[in-house]
């Protein structure tokens, strides 16, 4: 990159070729492809996988080649016309572009930790890796001229394995270009499966991608090219985003201000492109109506227009925006009033209840209840009720509830009476537990018999 930078300036006021960019032109591409090496260099320095740093110096070297063989071939035809070995940087321009397109779903399906999100994408990364060695291959064989610098390429026996080359080629690049896909949807399996750190990780990406393929969109779907530095300019600084974003991501530095920057970006853009409309429109309109007279008041009156119509339009862009990211969270008025609404159209919790409350059935501590085995009627407790749901309840005398905590006891030998024991009884079992005894079954029957 630092060559490709002084090969530049060295051209800056020579005549250049017409199949060259302008000198300015290409040191905004330099600029904008700088950030791969760098990026290698921070990730090493900062002690990050070393898989992933290695990637991203791949990367770097490729497009380094192809920006570096662009600017000697050119610098030396416009200062002396051509130095030697031109026609070898042209294929290693084309042999650092293969490098540096085989490494992107590398760097995607490694994203963030140098690993791959399970182990059904084991079989992705060797035929990345043989269509990479492929197209390499394949620009040594096939004569003709390089497609990154006004050059032909070297070849390798003249250009006699074109035949071979070219389906070679093919077949690299189609493998290679279903491999981007590929490697989104890893990317997508990875946040899908992935925790909080690695979700805002990917968004940092992704948000940095986004900036990068809307100029192409917009060039596309408008059908118009943006020559000169402004359409480097284009490519340059989404370049630079995508580096910063990844370095961010993967030394996790100010991780979290993502949704920070997604939501005043999702503001200010919009915004933005409204006034540069709207003083657009005002302007041509009334300069149309004044047939191109009194422009200075035309302009004054759109700059008032749009100073008036901007606190208002920021605010229902905020208002979406926040609705958008946010749901409901934003606006806790409306959500309480809407509670309000439901709760008073919501009908009293008396009209649920079908059965009206009926007081609990009186304690019946006769001798034959307190064995447990007898019924109401036999021992003329509280009679049964109409409803056959409501059975009487009898509860057990206070002595019973005393010896609860034995007959719940977890002491390995012991087994609960098989009737209630009684109070003295109660009293006995329970000084056995205090002193860590274990009756044994005869004692415990034989208390029992005796309470």
């Amino acid at each position: 990159m630092v060559g490709a930078a002084l090969l530049t300036a060295l051209r800056w006021h020579s005549s250049v070729p017409l199949a060259a960019a302008p000198a300015s032109v290409t040191l905004v591409e330099v600029l904008g492809f700088a950030g791969f090496p760098l990026l290698a260099v921070l990730l090493t320095a900062r002690r990050a996988d070393p898989v992933y740093a290695a990637l991203w110096s791949a990367a770097g070297l490729g497009w380094g080649a192809v920006v570096f063989a662009g600017s000697y071939v050119t610098c030396g035809m416009a200062l002396s016309g051509g130095w030697p070995a031109a026609h070898l940087a042209g294929t290693l321009g084309d042999v650092g572009w293969c490098v540096a397109v085989a490494s992107m779903p590398f760097l995607l399906l490694l994203f963030p930790d140098g690993t791959l999100p399970s182990h059904r994408w084991r079989m992705l990364q060797p035929v990345v890796l043989a269509a990479g060695v492929g197209g390499c291959v394949a620009a040594v064989l096939i004569p003709g001229p390089s497609s990154t610098a006004p050059v032909d390429r070297w070849t390798l026996l003249g250009g006699r394995l074109g035949s071979i080359g070219e389906p070679l080629l093919f077949v690299s690049a189609l493998v290679l270009l279903l491999a981007v896909p590929a490697s989104i949807a890893s990317v997508n399996a990875r946040y899908r499966g992935g925790s909080t750190v690695v979700r805002l990780q990917i968004r940092w990406v992704a948000f940095a991608a986004l900036l990068l393929g809307v100029p192409f969109a917009v060039q596309g779907l408008a059908n118009v090219a943006v020559p000169g530095v402004w359409g480097a300019l284009l490519v340059a600084v989404p370049l630079l985003a995508v580096c910063t974003a990844v370095g961010v991501a993967v030394l996790q530095h100010r991780l979290y201000h993502i949704d920070v920057i997604i939501h005043r970006t999702m503001v200010y853009v919009p915004l933005t492109a409204v006034i540069v409309a709207g003083y657009v429109a005002v302007v041509g309109t009334w300069s149309a109506l004044l047939q191109g007279r009194a422009r200075w008041p035309v302009a004054f009156v759109a700059t008032g227009i749009v100073a008036v119509a901007f606190h208002p339009v920021r605010e229902r862009l905020q208002r979406a925006v926040n609705r958008l990211l946010f749901g409901e969270r934003d606006e806790p008025h409306e959500v309480v009033s809407r509670l309000a609404d439901r709760l008073a159209t919501t009908p009293e919790p008396a009209t649920f209840c079908r059965r009206s409350w009926t007081p609990p059935p009186r304690r019946c501590n006769c001798r034959t209840c307190r064995s447990g085995r007898s019924t109401a009627r036999s021992c003329g407790g509280p009679p049964a009720t109409a409803d056959r749901s409501r059975r009487a309840v009898h509860q057990p005398t206070t002595s019973a509830r005393r010896s609860s905590s034995v007959r719940r006891s977890s002491r390995p030998g012991w087994r609960s009476p098989t009737r209630w024991p009684s109070t003295a009884c109660a009293r006995r079992l329970n000084r056995w537990n205090r002193r860590g005894c274990v009756p044994s079954a005869s004692s415990a029957r034989r208390s029992t018999r005796r309470g």
